[in-house]
């Protein structure tokens, strides 16, 4: 028994010698808790805004008022943009969706209304979880816009001041009428009161607007699959699996004195690690390729422009052959680079969206997302395959990933020269 003991010792010390690679098996699960606590603790008031769009061309009072209403929940971040912008950004990616009222909304609007204004909602294809919550947001505002209207004594004289002053303004009524008229309605706001049992009227069943969903994308390209969408963030984890499989066998040759034997030959170390990043490179563009044409061939995905896709793949590869370069210097065994190779690539999906939703976010870890190549391969992608983004578009996310694996390469081969030397 003591035998076993002591080889048990010997073990769990072998085990505590690798300090970083320790440190991920006791510090990586309490960030996951922080994390997912971060995300499901956080009050509806501090959650990522939904940003939408608003077109409004009724311009009308009710129209405005009703914006008024929209604009204080919590959830929603409101901005003015004519219909073609607020396409073009939805199309991007850049905004939720957009919300446009139509001409005679103010006219339609009210508990009496036979005819209930369409709002049109135009949504990201690739966001269709906000669809329900977006429409049912939509729906309480209007409902809670004509309740304001029939319970609030100073927007019906609003009302009934707008209304006086068109009747009074019009030149088809002669004078005799128009003193009628102000008659009228000077005994209208004296006779005007609220009974207490308005506050009752919310239960009534009725439809304060229809809302009418649509997907917004670029025209020349058919509208979107659900496999086209997710199909990018499969070729993401292919690719996070030939990183972390490059960067373990670039850790067991340095230890097991590979790399070493190799520099005794006529060969420079730029030219080996070179050759590994060339390695790595071909291979992720090898999985990127197969993972597509398997989604072309069995569910019909598109490519809208193939040229485009070529360069965004191209980026990625760059990025993700830098990453792997930088993942291997970080630890000195097997298990050690595996773990925390991982430990790294898994938040860096989670923020970028390759695994939760960006709107379920908290404000200050949408703005964290920014630096996850992650989301900036799936930007890349998606806006080659079916986003249609235009060459300056595709500039930024493609820029980004380069100028990443750049970076990463190079801090990589610098780290990896201190451990060898």
């Amino acid at each position: 028994m003591k035998t076993i003991w002591y080889l048990a010792l010997k073990d769990l010390k072998i085990l505590f010698r690798d300090r970083l690679g320790t440190f991920w098996f006791f510090g990586f699960p309490l960030l996951i808790a922080l994390f997912f606590g971060s995300i499901f603790s956080t009050s509806r008031s501090s959650a990522a805004s939904l940003k939408l769009a608003v077109i409004d061309e009724d311009r009308s009072f009710e129209s405005q008022q009703f914006l008024e209403v929209l604009g204080q929940v919590p959830s929603l971040q409101l901005k003015s943009l004519p219909l073609d912008q607020a396409q073009d950004q939805v199309r991007r990616g850049e905004l939720t969706a957009y919300l446009r009222l139509p001409k005679g909304f103010g006219q339609q609007v009210g508990f009496l209304s036979s005819n209930p204004p369409r709002l049109e909602l135009g949504l990201d294809p690739s966001r269709r979880a906000e669809e329900g919550l977006l429409q049912g947001v939509l729906l309480e505002s209007a409902t809670k816009f004509v309740q304001d209207q029939l319970t609030d004594p100073n927007l019906l004289k609003k009302r009934f001041d707008q209304v006086r002053a068109d009747l009074l303004a019009s030149k088809d009524i002669d004078p005799n009428q128009k003193r009628m008229v102000e008659l009228i309605f000077d005994s209208l706001n004296k006779a005007m009161t609220i009974p207490d049992s308005a506050e009752g009227m919310g239960n009534l069943s009725f439809i304060p607007v229809r809302i009418e969903s649509r997907a917004v994308y670029n025209e020349k390209v058919l509208p979107p699959s659900s496999y086209d969408i997710t199909f990018p963030q499969a070729v993401i984890w292919g690719l996070l699996s030939v990183v972390t499989s490059f960067a373990i066998g670039l850790v067991v040759e340095r230890r097991k004195g590979t790399l070493l034997r190799l520099r005794l030959a006529p060969l420079g170390l730029s030219q080996i690690l070179s050759s590994k990043g060339l390695a790595c490179f071909l291979m992720t563009m090898l999985i990127s390729l197969v993972i597509l044409l398997f989604g072309r061939l069995v569910f019909s995905i598109r490519i809208a422009d193939p040229l485009q896709w070529v360069v965004a793949v191209i980026s990625t590869s760059l990025c993700f052959t830098g990453i792997m370069m930088l993942l291997s210097t970080l630890g000195n065994s097997e298990q050690a680079v595996s773990t925390i190779g991982w430990s790294v690539l898994m938040p860096l999906s989670m923020i970028g969206g390759g695994m939760i939703p960006l709107f379920f976010m908290p404000k200050w870890m949408l703005t964290v997302s920014h630096i996850s190549p992650i989301k900036w391969s799936i930007t890349a992608l998606e806006g080659a395959m079916w986003r249609g983004m235009t060459w300056q578009e595709l500039a930024l996310p493609c820029g980004l990933l380069i100028g990443i694996g750049v970076v990463a390469f190079s801090l990589g081969v610098v780290m990896l020269k201190r451990k060898m030397n």
